[in-house]
């Protein structure tokens, strides 16, 4: 965020809401003029007890999207994962996630839920918390009932 210079934003309307302006075009208006303004901008609801209405700014930025295929064992063990994993929750590599049971790095994933997509937060190795999207598909073993 800018602080202390002008802004594309500044004194403009934004989505439909009316922010004060102190140009001078608006002071050259007649009086007139400027309470009919007022008044019709109070009917479409821009301005409340002649205060300006809320302004929004919205940071939008590009978002990567990474398919990592992770493999588990019968007690929820990491057995075989991709290194894009590791990368993702700040570990140097693979090997360190070997073994590790998958709810201690994505505490909220339902492994029963098969085939459905899952929104939660998979926990990074400082602690920090990363939103995923996870979807199990479960194999059983043909010979184990």
């Amino acid at each position: 965020m800018v602080e202390g210079g002008s802004s594309p934003l500044k004194d403009s309307v934004i989505n439909g809401y009316y922010s004060e302006s102190s140009n001078s075009e608006a002071d050259e208006k007649e009086p007139d003029e400027e309470a009919h303004n007022d008044t019709s901008k109070r009917e479409r609801g821009h301005i409340t007890n002649g205060a300006a209405a809320r302004r929004w700014l919205i940071v939008m930025e590009p978002i990567s999207a990474l398919s990592i295929a992770c493999t588990l064992g019968a007690k929820g063990r990491i057995f075989r994962v991709d290194d894009s994993l590791a990368t993702l929750l700040g570990y140097v590599s693979m090997s360190q996630l070997l073994g590790t049971e998958i709810g201690k790095l994505i505490p909220a994933v339902n492994l029963d839920a098969d085939g459905e997509e899952q929104h939660v937060c998979a926990l990074g190795i400082r602690g920090n918390s990363i939103p995923i999207t996870v979807r199990i598909a479960t194999e059983r073993d043909p010979k184990s009932k």
